[in-house]
């Protein structure tokens, strides 16, 4: 009797531990719920037919190593699908069960490299640690304002000096020598985010069932909310669609 109880035991571990796998990347708390997760992917876009592109910067400063001209890198948009990068898609007002503290704290490596923040636009969770790396043979600093303030002094190239993240919220950086250059992290007490990658695609994965709000930030065209229901096993698809930058946003 008591082996039985232990095969019957083990194939309802393996059973949740196969719900669970489905979805690659879930959270290790997320059996909990029986392993009733879905997944939550979509693409953000901009709409209309005009050309449009990154803020162009002239530049002075240190031209051998930066060059004559830079960009903000504030609005990139694939020419083919109109899909716009660095968009962060991260679900809000979650319940205490899916918020702090995130698992596993990780770290993310931001890099001054061709005199720009490399990733421009990231998320990061609680706990987690900010590497900021100087690859560049010139002098910058990495200077985080919001509910991260701190500025770190990279003199000399492979300089690395590391921040733990103890606050939520939209992190700016800036380099106090090189005006153009800028990055945004932002900071959950969870890990249901992302950031849209060169076509605007994001994902995010180990959901559990539900009525959620996703908010959907983007550091030009601005911020929408729209509402999704996660069910068991399958993928919700969301597509947003901002308007060009002199507009209002617009999706759905």
């Amino acid at each position: 009797m008591r082996r039985r109880r232990l095969v019957i035991a083990a194939i309802s571990g393996l059973a949740v531990a196969l719900a669970v796998s489905q979805l690659p990347g879930s959270p290790l708390r997320l059996p909990l719920f029986g392993g009733r997760l879905g997944a939550l992917e979509g693409t953000v876009r901009l709409g209309g037919e005009q050309e449009a592109g990154p803020t162009p910067v002239g530049n002075t400063t240190d031209p051998d190593v930066c060059g004559r001209s830079q960009s903000l890198q504030d609005l990139l948009v694939d020419a083919r699908t109109r899909g716009v990068s660095n968009a962060v898609a991260a679900l809000v007002d979650l319940p205490d069960s899916l918020r702090s503290p995130a698992p596993e704290p990780q770290r993310h490596l931001i890099d001054n490299r061709g005199c720009q923040f490399i990733p421009h636009v990231s998320v990061a969770a609680l706990g987690d640690t900010l590497v900021a790396l100087n690859s560049d043979p010139v002098f910058h600093t990495t200077h985080y304002y919001g509910p991260l303030d701190n500025n770190v002094a990279l003199t000399e190239p492979g300089q690395a000096v590391p921040t733990v993240i103890d606050q939520p919220g939209m992190v700016t950086i800036l380099c106090d020598l090189h005006g153009w250059m800028r990055g945004f992290i932002r900071v959950d007490d969870h890990r249901f985010h992302d950031v849209s990658d060169e076509r605007g695609r994001f994902r995010i994965t180990g959901i559990p069932v539900g009525p959620y709000t996703v908010e959907v930030w983007h550091e030009r065209l601005g911020t929408r909310r729209l509402t999704v229901e996660i069910e068991a096993g399958r993928t919700t698809r969301l597509d947003v669609v901002f308007d060009p930058p002199n507009g209002a946003a617009s999706g759905g």
